[in-house]
């Protein structure tokens, strides 16, 4: 799994634009934002982070690091 696919299932509708802006950095941009509580689409992103983890059987784990403004 990418990050850009976790933060595709965390958010499936077309809300999210996802860029990358160089290395591990990503850039998310709600388009609904207005609408969209910031902190319970920060929690599903690590959800979707920790069951992958759970059940990849990778000898890594996946993890991010999140901030938001508005």
């Amino acid at each position: 799994m990418t990050l850009v696919e976790a933060f595709r299932t965390a958010s499936p509708e077309e809300d999210l634009i996802c860029a990358r802006v160089g290395g591990d950095e990503f850039l998310l941009f709600d388009a609904y934002a207005d609408l969209h509580d910031p902190e319970e689409e920060i929690s599903r992103i690590k959800k979707v982070l920790s069951d992958y983890n759970a059940s990849s059987g990778k000898p890594y784990y996946v993890e991010v690091s999140i901030g938001y403004t508005e």
